[in-house]
């Protein structure tokens, strides 16, 4: 399947979630909350391991067990972190650094095209280096959800070995995409936000409201959509096969 025919799935999927507007709300503000955010990323685990039959999103429930699966995503991503600051550093970039202006122009958002443009091009090395490891890191957090193992998220055989069934022009067009939509809405966020002055009274419920509405949007329903686009094509892509085992050694005579 097409990864365009791939999208119009998840975003049927995705846009189910409108329906349950309580479940929404709920996930919403697990996000917010420190910590128990972690909750958010168990829930993306449990869409994981549903697998490309499920035509709706899972409900929001057994929060203990979906928090214990974030955790486990949580110190994977961090790892992975950690993997990217050893290498960038061996290759001499100063990833302190770089991760300093990152989170810079994400405060203020991308002031103008001018700025981010700036930005891409000041750290483009230290981008490659993440969108390159990312690629290894995403298809990890989905091997070990599926096989259901913490060690499968090393397993980079089988990561590479998947990938390479899925094919690899196909999955650089998902996770180009994927980053794409993440640096968009954080743009769109940070640009709106700083329209937005807490006040008093009944304004700050105007304010929350709108917080709400774009937590929703730009963060809940584009992890749920990425997350079924994940599962299904790792559920659609065959194993690769294991490869024969040496012939026996010719005897002496």
């Amino acid at each position: 399947m097409s990864l365009v025919a791939e999208f119009k799935e998840s975003l049927a999927y995705t846009m189910s979630m409108l329906q349950r507007p309580k479940e929404l709300l709920m996930l919403i503000i697990l996000t917010i909350i420190p910590f128990v955010d972690f909750m958010c990323l168990g829930y993306l685990s449990r869409i994981l391991h549903e697998g490309s039959a499920a035509k709706t999103p899972p409900k929001v429930e057994k929060l203990t067990d979906t928090f214990l699966a974030g955790f486990k995503i949580a110190v994977i991503g961090l790892i992975w972190v950690i993997i990217i600051f050893i290498i960038g550093e061996i290759l001499g970039m100063d990833v302190l650094g770089v991760l300093a202006s990152i989170y810079l122009e994400l405060t203020v958002a991308f002031s103008s095209a001018s700025n981010f443009m700036h930005w891409v091009i000041d750290d483009l090395e230290f981008l490659i280096l993440v969108y390159l490891i990312g690629l290894l890191a995403l298809m990890s957090l989905v091997n070990m959800v599926k096989r259901d193992s913490l060690l499968k998220a090393f397993d980079i055989k089988a990561i590479i070995g998947k990938i390479q069934s899925i094919g690899w022009v196909k999955y650089f067009e998902l996770v180009f995409t994927f980053i794409v939509v993440v640096v968009i809405g954080g743009f769109i966020v940070g640009l709106i936000m700083s329209f937005v002055n807490f006040r008093g009274g009944v304004g700050i419920i105007v304010d929350l409201g709108i917080m709400l509405v774009l937590m929703s949007f730009v963060y809940i329903l584009p992890i749920i959509f990425f997350s079924k686009t994940f599962s299904s094509i790792y559920d659609k892509a065959p194993d690769m096969p294991s490869p024969p085992p040496p012939p026996p050694p010719t005897p002496l005579e």
